[in-house]
């Protein structure tokens, strides 16, 4: 596995024609320890399709702070020397596989979605067991008012968008032209959606 420095982050990855698997990891991070060695057996396995590489952000971290690294490990796959996907903590072997595999036929196809604040479409980050989220979307349901449902609880890439950008945590989270509403607060549903 290669590693890293920020001034060969350029040649080895941005300006790389195919797709890299990156490892953004430090020494004292008990699960970066924990993934290394199956980042290595599937550098082995993958060799000639995929490069793999890893920067320790202790030591690179404006290459860290660039692709928003906050939490260790995070891979992010590259293709073309642009990011296509970010896997957050430490994922099974067969996860990574899948993903690279799909990779391999189609880069596109494994793109992370890019969530924006400003979204048109109100944007409802929730979880499965969150009694609230469950309020919110049955309100916009019953007023025929469409959304797109998040569920951070299976998606931590998502998780973490929601987190980087509204600097909040909590949910059920709504997303919609520009304001976040934390919890369910029906007065201000109503106002951004005009309901009577």
């Amino acid at each position: 596995m290669l590693e890293l420095t920020t001034d060969l982050f350029g040649a080895e990855v941005k300006s790389s024609e195919g797709l890299v698997l990156v490892d953004f990891w430090a020494p004292w991070c008990v699960p970066c320890r924990m993934l290394g060695p199956v980042l290595e057996e599937l550098g082995q396995s993958y060799q000639g399709k995929i490069k793999f590489a890893k920067v320790n952000v202790d030591e690179n971290p404006v290459t860290a702070s660039e692709f928003g690294v906050l939490s260790i490990p995070t891979v992010i796959i590259f293709n073309k020397g642009l990011p296509l996907k970010t896997l957050v903590g430490v994922q099974p072997q067969e996860t990574y596989q899948k993903i690279l595999d799909k990779a391999l036929q189609d880069p596109e196809s494994i793109k992370s979605k890019v969530l924006d604040i400003s979204s048109e479409i109100p944007i409802i980050f929730s979880t499965a067991t969150c009694p609230w989220c469950v309020r919110l979307k049955t309100y916009l349901r019953e007023h025929e008012v469409e959304y797109q449902d998040v569920n951070v609880g299976e998606d931590a890439e998502a998780a973490e968008q929601m987190i980087n950008q509204s600097g909040q945590m909590g949910v059920p989270q709504m997303w919609y032209k520009g304001e976040v509403m934390i919890g369910f607060d029906q007065s201000k549903v109503d106002r951004l959606f005009n309901i009577l």
